[in-house]
């Protein structure tokens, strides 16, 4: 008997094919949260003025756009960190803890340095939180070399140490007297903020976030450690095979992974925070897995993913003025995960039904093709 659907597995998947399914999970991401807040008695004019500020605010108001860009900085980073680590099927969940302990190591700076000037200050926070990365991230990799221990499982519960480390500090010693109660340190002195363009507030970090894109997507694509890395993803015998030090690149990743990740939680710091918190981190190291995950660890993807997610979570915080929690936006990066997973099946399978072929692979190259025609008659136009 003929089944009704049945799903054919492809050799390989297409870059159109891909960004459709990719438009078309958020699509059905944004359909499913109208649907939800239509559920639970919203009227469809509040579930509008919802959305505009979920998903238009957020990405073509002026205030708004800056506060994406800031917010995005952070994100960047982490998810490079997070990416490189990924590249060799290490699976770094420790972002969190790796970028709370960058973040107390930077701290500590002008704490006990406070008349510091302005540029060695900021340079001793960058290279102590770097430092603070790679020794967590070598807490994780050097058992995983050399032990075979579960990397996901040991960065993950090493997050729990850091934020611990993190509130114990601002609950204890560095506890701001200042701080009406708060469990924060003292604000940093004025030389130790990052500076910022104009009145923006989006601050010199962003500069170092596009470095660390060109420079990872330098490294993945032109330069033999890159390339060592990605055969070692792909099949780690085929690669001890081939002569690579598996181990040494293993915990090497770590190490550059959790110094990344570190230099993250500095520039927060010092860019955008100018305190350390119990919160500072606010769950950036997890949604920059998802990030990671979601742009398939391309870094050009990691820019688009990070501003979408960071508008996303700034939309989540506008929302609460249409009279909703914030942690809507946390809810509709979940169904957002969600749908790419059921959307990236459609673009490593053919779908049929009733014996007729779905192919949605080759509608993403129509959709690429007719683009590519639009712009180009648009231009013939113009001159």
């Amino acid at each position: 008997m003929k089944r009704f659907l049945t799903f054919e597995k492809r050799s390989a998947g297409t870059s159109a094919g891909v960004f459709v399914m990719r438009v078309l999970a958020i699509a059905f991401a944004v359909l499913i949260t109208a649907l939800l807040l239509l559920a639970v008695g919203k009227t469809p004019a509040k579930t509008g003025s919802i959305l505009y500020c979920l998903f238009i605010q957020p990405f073509f108001s002026d205030y708004g756009i800056a506060d994406t860009f800031k917010s995005a900085i952070p994100l960047i980073i982490l998810s490079i960190g997070v990416g490189l680590a990924f590249k060799v099927k290490l699976w770094n969940i420790g972002a969190e803890g790796q970028m709370a302990v960058g973040a107390m190591a930077a701290a500590a700076i002008p704490i006990y340095f406070p008349n510091m000037s302005g540029v060695p200050m900021i340079l001793l926070m960058a290279t102590v939180s770097i430092v603070a990365g790679m020794v967590w991230g070598a807490i994780a990799g050097i058992p995983k070399a050399y032990l075979g221990a579960n990397e996901t499982i040991t960065t993950l519960m090493l997050n729990y140490v850091a934020l611990k480390l993190v509130q114990a500090l601002v609950l204890g010693p560095w506890r701001d007297p200042n701080g009406k109660g708060f469990p924060v340190a003292p604000l940093l002195p004025k030389q130790g903020w990052l500076a910022t363009f104009g009145s923006s507030g989006i601050h010199l970090g962003i500069l170092l976030a596009l470095a660390l894109v060109v420079i990872y997507w330098f490294v993945m694509s032109r330069n033999r450690w890159g390339y060592e890395i990605r055969v070692t993803g792909e099949s780690a015998k085929a690669a001890q095979y081939a002569g690579i030090n598996v181990k040494r690149n293993m915990v090497l990743v770590l190490l550059i992974s959790g110094a990344i990740c570190g230099l993250g939680g500095m520039v927060e710091l010092t860019g955008r925070a100018h305190r350390l918190d119990a919160n500072l981190t606010n769950g950036m190291g997890f949604t920059a897995v998802i990030i990671a995950w979601l742009s398939k660890l391309n870094p050009f993807g990691i820019v688009v993913m990070s501003l979408f997610m960071a508008g996303l979570t700034n939309g989540g915080g506008y929302a609460q003025t249409e009279g909703i929690p914030g942690a809507i936006a946390t809810m509709i990066q979940g169904i957002l995960l969600f749908s790419v997973l059921g959307f990236d099946i459609l673009t490593r399978y053919k779908i049929y039904i009733g014996g007729k072929v779905i192919d949605l692979e080759a509608m993403g190259i129509s959709v690429k093709q007719g683009v590519s025609k639009l712009f180009k008659g648009g231009k013939k136009h113009g001159s």
